[in-house]
């Protein structure tokens, strides 16, 4: 519903203890929240993670600009993410049903399978090395063949939410400072400028 104009969730309680957050993405209630709007094929520039404000952080401006100059009229199809889909903000109960909270990050505007690759990368934790970053770089096509996504769109989808989460990330460091969290920003900044050369490496 609709409360002074905010838009309103009202939620049944989750299961509070850790065993029932989920191991692995829950791929069903993954395709079926980004169904729950009508899929819309949009350009990658406007799509909800690149029209996000990157003026404060001009070095997130220029790489989100160079992934746009590179993506061209490349469409990627959208819809409804809750945005912040991780084990801790999910529960699945006895009969296999997955609940959500923290529903603040939803967008219907974003390409599918954000959600996945967020869940994805929430399982690298800043303390990992190099090899865990190249399992989920590897382990990420099959995720997104899971979900439905074509596989000419996983790169860019991939960039696309490398820019947006950089920026959310930015924008919270600047409320909140925290160590982990710039670490975390600076793994997210590696990852972008590495998508973007090899990106760009294939259109010359």
């Amino acid at each position: 519903g609709t409360w002074r104009d905010l838009a309103v969730l009202a939620t049944s309680p989750l299961p509070g203890d850790a065993a029932a957050r989920p191991s692995d993405l829950p791929v069903e209630a993954t395709r079926a929240l980004f169904s729950h709007r009508a899929r819309t094929d949009l350009p990658l520039r406007a799509t909800a993670p690149l029209t996000a404000a990157l003026d404060r952080f001009p070095d997130l401006a220029a790489a989100r600009d160079r992934l746009v100059g590179l993506a061209a009229d490349r469409c990627l199809p959208t819809g409804a993410s809750h945005g912040d889909w991780t084990p801790w903000n999910l529960a699945v109960d006895d009969h296999g049903q997955v609940g959500a909270w923290d529903w603040e990050r939803y967008t219907e505007t974003t390409p599918a399978g954000f959600d996945a690759v967020h869940f994805a990368a929430s399982r690298v934790t800043v303390a990992d090395d190099f090899a865990a970053t190249r399992s989920f770089l590897a382990e990420l096509p099959a995720t997104l063949d899971a979900c439905g996504l074509d596989r000419s769109t996983h790169r860019w989808l991939l960039a696309t939410y490398l820019v947006g989460i950089a920026g959310r990330y930015a924008a919270d460091l600047t409320v909140f400072p925290a160590e982990r969290s710039e670490r975390r920003l600076a793994w997210v900044r590696g990852l972008l400028d590495r998508e973007l050369d090899d990106l760009s490496g294939d259109h010359r």
